[in-house]
This record gives structure tokens, C-alpha cells and sequence, in this order.
């Protein structure tokens, strides 16, 4: 009896067709996450420069008045520094703004991700059920070839009750046997910000809020960003 493992192509052209959709649909699913995650980190930057330049303003505001209290004050340099405050001020307001809209865009991508998990979750069990179906069928062939039903049926008469039990011994002597293929058949980690809805009310909700949240109420339970 063969012990090596089926690939995609020793199944039929059924399941070869879904596992290419499957592999394909997950595919896509990956690069969602890495378009929300590059999106996050652009965010974080953005707030970042903002941030930086709010505070090199109130520094140059600071000084500014500094120069001010002087004795003698030059008032050209007061000038550029009052000017270079609030040349800052509005530069950090633009990034801030900037950041502030993206934050659409950051909802719009975990509206996709829900979308694209449910469609490979689906997929995902149908593929691993066909593969469960195919093997058995291949395997009881296998058997059935090798004349093990008519040593399975003296086994059982002879056994009777205790024939289940001894089947099960029997197979743990072989200890686990890897699939390869149906190990690869999975779904991906739930990355840092994602939300799964259970249910499609719960779908529908995510979209109605712009991908904050699942719950009923989107502005007293707002996802975090």
C-alpha cells in the first residue's frame, strides 16, 4: 500500500478547480491585510509629523516671545519666528487633516477584509470536506483492492463487540500521519484590527458603520484605530 500523500493533482479536476479558487481567494485576503496594515503605519506617520511639527511650532512660539522681553528686541528675527510658528501651526494641521481622512479609508479596507474571510472561510471548509470525501473514497478503493473487507468481515464476526476497539488499536500502532495538503488548506491569523462578524446582521452592521464596529450602536462602540 502506497504511503505517500496526495498533491492537488493526484484529485479530481473538481477539487483541483476549487483549490485553485481557494488558493486564489486566500491570495487576495493576504494582500488585504498587508494594504490595511501599510495603511495603519501611513496613518501613524502622518499623526507622527504632525505631532512634531506642533511641537516645533509652540517651540518657536516660545521663542519668539523670548525675543520679545528682550531689551533689545530685534524685531525683524521676532518677525521670522512668529511667521515660522505659524507656518508650522498650519503644516501640522494639514498632516493632522490628512491623517483624519485616511481614517475612511481604514474602514473601508476592514469592510473588505470581513468580506474576503467569509468567502475563504467558505471556501476553505467545502475544499477540506471534498478532500476528506476523495481520500476516503481513494483509501476504501485501496482496501477493496488488496482484499482487507474480507479480513475486516472475519475480524468483526470473530471480534464482535470488542472489533471496534481493536481497529482503533491497530491504527494507533501507525501514529500520525502528516497531510500536507490538507494541512496547507487553512485560513490565515485574524491580524491587529480586524473585525469578524459572526453573522450577517453583524456584516451588514460593520458596513453600516464603516468598518468601526459589529454592534448595534456605532457611536458608543466605535472600533479602535
Amino acid at each position: 500500500m502506497s504511503k505517500t500523500q496526495p498533491t492537488s493533482v493526484d484529485l479530481s479536476p473538481l477539487f483541483q478547480e476549487k483549490h485553485a479558487y481557494f488558493i486564489a481567494a486566500r491570495g487576495a485576503y493576504i494582500e488585504l491585510h498587508e494594504t490595511y496594515q501599510a495603511t495603519i503605519q501611513e496613518t501613524a506617520r502622518l499623526e507622527q509629523v504632525a505631532q512634531a511639527l506642533s511641537t516645533e511650532a509652540e517651540q518657536a512660539n516660545t521663542s519668539w516671545k523670548n525675543m520679545a522681553k528682550a531689551r533689545h528686541a530685534d524685531q525683524r528675527k521676532i518677525n521670522q519666528e512668529v511667521e515660522r510658528s505659524v507656518q508650522l501651526k498650519m503644516d501640522a494641521e494639514k498632516y493632522r487633516r490628512t491623517a483624519s481622512v485616511r481614517a475612511e479609508l481604514h474602514g473601508e479596507i476592514v469592510v473588505q477584509m470581513a468580506k474576503a474571510r467569509d468567502e475563504v472561510s467558505a471556501q476553505c471548509t467545502a475544499l477540506r470536506g471534498l478532500y476528506r470525501d476523495e481520500r476516503i473514497t481513494a483509501l476504501m478503493t485501496i482496501l477493496v483492492t488488496e482484499g482487507i473487507p474480507e479480513l475486516l468481515r472475519e475480524l468483526r464476526d470473530l471480534a464482535g463487540e470488542d472489533f471496534n476497539g481493536l481497529l482503533a488499536q491497530t491504527a494507533n500502532q501507525a501514529g500520525p500521519i502528516a497531510s500536507p495538503l490538507l494541512n496547507e488548506i487553512h485560513v490565515p491569523r485574524i491580524i491587529p484590527g480586524e473585525i469578524v462578524p459572526k453573522n450577517g446582521m453583524e456584516m451588514r452592521r460593520l458596513e453600516m458603520s464603516g468598518g468601526l464596529t459589529v454592534h448595534h450602536d456605532a457611536h458608543q462602540n466605535h472600533h479602535p484605530r
